[in-house]
């Protein structure tokens, strides 16, 4: 037979509450935080990938024009979809998913950069826009380079 101290007794239902009340308080506070950081990180990333291409691109047009100027043909891409495969050889995904480069404006959803073109290298005139969207806190921003 189990023994009965006197004054030994369980929580109340009243302890029980408060107890479930604090911790689902902490857990609110803390997905809140998480959240923050996934947006921080998520805007850091689309970011990155914009600078990135920036680089890229950049550097594309001092190599060809250099080409050009010592005679050679450069290789250079003729279509959005040429620069998303030069940029991005390993087809790395967006911050919230797909291509991390697309044709146009860009993705508000995904975050993935867009990529325009215009003209044609040899007639002087060849330009691309690459705009990273507005996504995760950050504003759209465009840079056209030639």
């Amino acid at each position: 037979m189990p023994r009965h101290h006197k004054g030994t007794r369980g929580f109340t239902l009243l302890e029980l509450m408060i107890v479930i009340a604090i911790i689902g308080l902490l857990a609110s506070i803390a997905v809140g935080a998480y959240q923050g950081y996934i947006d921080n990180a998520r805007a850091a990333e689309s970011t990155s990938n914009f600078v990135r291409a920036k680089e890229y691109v950049s550097s594309r047009f001092s190599q060809a024009y250099t080409q050009l100027s010592l005679g050679v043909n450069p290789n250079f891409p003729a279509s959005v979809a040429d620069w998303v495969t030069e940029i991005n050889p390993a087809n790395s995904p967006a911050p919230s998913g797909g291509p991390a480069y697309i044709t146009g404006q860009g993705s508000t959803v995904s975050g993935a950069v867009g990529i325009q073109i215009s003209g044609t290298l040899t007639g002087g005139d060849a330009a691309v826009v690459l705009t990273r969207p507005a996504y995760a806190g950050l504003q759209s921003q465009s840079i056209t380079l030639r």
